[in-house]
């Protein structure tokens, strides 16, 4: 419900921060309001740019060591995760010199999700573990009055040793996590850990577990009426794995493109969750094997076309398997942010002159101009910039 709200009311959430940052002594309201959103709110990439962007200005205006500005810094760190590694790290170890001075200790667990994230990211498994277990000790042993960071720190737990291979901790954490859950009537985390479960069960090679545990996280989502792309896009990746153990390959090559595109909308492909990647690029490779170049490509398009609402449809089978595309040069729109990007290319933007428009790292953007580039089938930025003209003027 309150995800739904703050969409809608997202407007007035803007032009209350700016009114912030604009009037003088006002900036350090910006934190609470910035602090406050749940974080389920900063699930695109374009909100998560304008997040950084309001916390950035605001911590200019703002110097005073308060445990709002701790606070503020370490969710800057966490806001800048998959953009720019350097100010995580830089916003993040701020926030914990104050945090600790201050004696907050929750800016710290904070900060230990944070670099729990960061290291799953990277796949430095043990990383991660240990990371969330210094966030959990941080908060306090009694049941808190809002435990939506325990929730987190738990979820990022269940997935690292999931992967790792400790699988019964996984399922305690699974346990823990539901039973927090049941209490709040939190449908969100359930879908989490639930695409959590679905990991351990690939690991164990468990595909049917696996399969039904990723639907169910998918289903959830889609109960609720807010589709987290985070969650979805991973659990639409699992089940391209599924598919191809089934031996479902055209469903396999959909799945493939329905995920890439989500995960792009997000500002984290794929490739940067480098613990998935062992197992993305073995679905791909037999995929590819099984496919002739041109159904793959029809099929991984047409994956890309779709919202996340109809990805969520057809990854629930609630939607028929596509017809074959003929033309495999058929244009494929590209995600929201991929268009953006494309557009800042065609006014002539470098790489660098883009990172700093969008507030996002120019390695990032980097990779959003291969994705267009792969996706058009183009060779150069020059193409890009006419495919853009050329849409223009059929749009006038």
């Amino acid at each position: 419900y309150w995800q739904a709200r703050l969409t809608e009311e997202q407007p007035n959430v803007r032009a209350a921060i700016e009114f912030c940052l604009a009037t003088p002594g006002e900036a350090e309201m910006v934190f609470p309001i910035v602090e406050l959103m749940p974080r389920a709110y900063w699930g695109s990439g374009v909100v998560v740019s304008e997040g950084l962007s309001w916390l950035d200005r605001a911590l200019a205006q703002a110097p005073a060591p308060t445990v709002a500005r701790a606070r503020a810094l370490v969710l800057a760190g966490a806001l800048a995760l998959h953009r720019d590694r350097e100010t995580m790290e830089r916003r993040l170890d701020e926030g914990q010199r104050l945090a600790r001075l201050l004696g907050d200790s929750y800016a710290l667990a904070l900060a230990g999700y944070t670099r729990s994230v960061a290291a799953y990211v990277r796949n430095d498994l043990t990383g991660a573990v240990e990371a969330a277990e210094q966030g959990l000790s941080f908060l306090p042993s009694e049941p808190e009055e809002d435990p939506s960071l325990r929730l987190h720190l738990l979820l990022q737990l269940l997935w690292a040793v999931a992967l790792a291979g400790d699988h019964e901790r996984a399922r305690r954490c699974y346990q823990e996590i539901q039973e927090i859950a049941k209490h709040r009537g939190e449908i969100g985390t359930r879908s989490a850990a639930l695409l959590g479960m679905a990991l351990v069960a690939w690991r164990a090679e468990e595909t049917e577990e696996a399969d039904r545990n990723a639907r169910e996280a998918v289903r959830i989502r889609q109960s609720t009426g807010t589709i987290d792309l985070h969650v979805c896009g991973q659990s639409i990746e699992v089940l391209a794995w599924t598919a191809v153990a089934q031996q479902r390959y055209s469903r396999a090559a959909t799945l493939l493109g329905a995920a890439d595109a989500a995960m792009a909308d997000r500002g984290t492909p794929i490739s940067t969750l480098k613990a998935l990647t062992a197992d993305h690029t073995v679905c791909d490779r037999r995929t590819r094997d099984a496919l002739d170049p041109a159904s793959f490509t029809s099929a991984f398009r047409h994956g890309q076309t779709l919202s996340i609402d109809d990805a969520v449809a057809y990854a629930l089978e609630q939607q028929p398997e596509p017809s074959p595309v003929t033309d495999p040069d058929t244009p494929t729109p590209l995600t929201r942010r991929e268009h953006e990007i494309a557009d800042l290319i065609a006014q002539g933007l470098s790489n660098q002159d883009i990172a700093g428009r969008l507030v996002i790292s120019p390695r990032t953007v980097e990779g959003h101009v291969q994705h267009i580039l792969t996706k058009l089938g183009f060779t150069n930025r020059a193409h890009v910039a006419a495919w853009i003209t050329d849409r223009h003027s059929d749009d006038s």
